[in-house]
């Protein structure tokens, strides 16, 4: 049988919701992060016996902290993790496969406050 290299291409908008509290300068939050799929096309829609199950909404949770400067920046440190509340599969020859479209990362962030 010859390799074929078939893609797949994803495009999702994610957005953090946090809940925290707020010890000037100093704050704290925690909370979900939807990831809405916007669009997906594939070519392993060509192969027989091939199905996908992907969820339009998938969920991530997030926690951080950060600080204001001198009233005029914020800076902030989150960890996002990849463990989703609702997964994504493939289905190919009757065999199912699992995976995570997410990572695990750390999210610094440094905004300037006018």
């Amino acid at each position: 049988a010859d390799d074929v290299i078939l893609k797949e291409k994803f495009a999702y908008l994610d957005f953090p919701v946090q809940l925290g509290l707020l010890f000037h300068p100093f704050q704290f939050g925690a909370g979900i992060v939807p990831q809405i799929m916007l669009d997906n096309s594939s070519e392993l829609s060509d192969l027989q016996r091939f199905e996908q199950g992907f969820e339009n909404v998938s969920y991530a949770w997030t926690a951080g902290a950060g600080i204001d400067i001198f009233k005029t920046f914020k800076f902030e440190v989150r960890y996002e993790n990849s463990e989703e509340l609702l997964g994504r599969t493939i289905i190919v020859d009757n065999e199912r496969y699992d995976f995570d479209s997410r990572v695990s990362q750390w999210i610094f962030s440094l905004a300037l406050i006018f």
